[in-house]
C-alpha cells in the first residue's frame, strides 16, 4: 500500500513539473525571440525633438517629434517586445508591442506622440525640445542598447549620427528621416557649391526617399538645394 501511495505522489509530482514545464515553454516561445548580436546592431541615428514643419505624422498630420532607428547588422531585426524610453529612471516607458522589422543595414521612422499609439510606428512618449534622452532597452527592461542625452534642440534642425550609426551626433539642416545621412564631406561640398544652377552629384547619390516626396515645400529640400545622398 505505501508503495502505491508513493507511486501515485511521485506521478503527481511529475504530472504538476510537465504542466509548469510546458507553460514555461509557451511563455518563453510567445515572447519575440532576439539574437544577441542583432540586438546590439540597433542605433538611434537621427531624432527631430522640434519639428514644426519638416515632416508630417501620416497617420495624425501633425508635426510629430521623430526618431529613426537604424540596423547596423546584416540581420533584421524585429522590435516587438524591446523598450523605448526618454526617462533613463523608467526605461519601460514604451513597450514595443507590435512586430515592426528594422531590415539589416535599414531604417525605421518612429513617431514620438504623446498620446496613445495608433500603429506600431508610434511611441508614447514626446521628446522634449529642452533636452533630455532616447534609450532603446532590451526585453528584459534593463539592458539599454543604445542611447543619447541631448540638449535644447532649435525648431526643424534634426540632429544625427554622421556616419550613420558610429558617428557622433552633429545637429543637422538636412534631415534624413528613414534615410541615410549625407557624408560630412558631401555636405561640405555642397555647402560650398549651393549656388550653383543644380546640387552636386555623384555616381553613388540616391532619390530622396518616398517619405521625403511628402515633405512640404518650406522645407529645405527642394528641386534647387537637395544636398548628395553619398557616402
Amino acid at each position: 500500500m505505501n508503495r502505491r501511495i508513493l507511486s501515485l505522489v511521485l506521478t503527481l509530482v511529475w504530472g504538476v513539473v510537465a504542466v509548469v514545464a510546458a507553460g514555461w515553454g509557451a511563455a518563453v516561445t510567445a515572447a519575440p525571440a532576439h539574437a544577441p548580436a542583432a540586438v546590439t546592431d540597433l542605433r538611434i541615428n537621427e531624432f527631430m525633438a522640434s519639428n514644426t514643419s519638416t515632416i508630417t505624422d501620416p497617420v495624425n498630420g501633425t508635426f510629430a517629434d521623430w526618431i529613426e532607428i537604424y540596423n547596423m547588422g546584416a540581420t533584421d531585426v524585429d522590435l516587438q517586445g524591446l523598450y523605448l524610453s526618454d526617462d533613463p529612471a523608467l526605461p519601460t516607458k514604451h513597450l514595443m508591442s507590435q512586430s515592426l522589422i528594422v531590415p539589416a543595414g535599414g531604417y525605421v521612422l518612429l513617431w514620438a506622440i504623446n498620446a496613445p499609439p495608433v500603429g506600431p510606428e508610434y511611441v508614447q512618449f514626446a521628446l522634449g525640445a529642452g533636452g533630455e534622452d532616447i534609450l532603446i532597452v532590451d526585453v528584459d527592461g534593463t539592458t539599454i542598447i543604445d542611447s543619447v542625452t541631448f540638449g535644447a534642440q532649435t525648431a526643424d534642425v534634426s540632429e544625427a549620427r554622421i556616419p550613420d550609426g558610429t558617428g557622433a551626433f552633429v545637429p543637422t539642416n538636412f534631415p534624413t528621416p528613414a534615410s541615410r545621412m549625407p557624408s560630412r564631406r558631401a555636405l561640405a561640398m555642397w555647402r560650398i557649391r549651393r549656388h550653383s544652377p543644380r546640387p552636386p552629384t555623384t555616381s553613388k547619390s540616391r532619390p530622396l526617399s518616398p517619405t521625403m516626396v511628402l515633405w512640404p515645400t518650406q522645407n529645405c529640400f527642394t528641386a534647387s538645394t537637395t544636398p548628395p545622398l553619398s557616402k
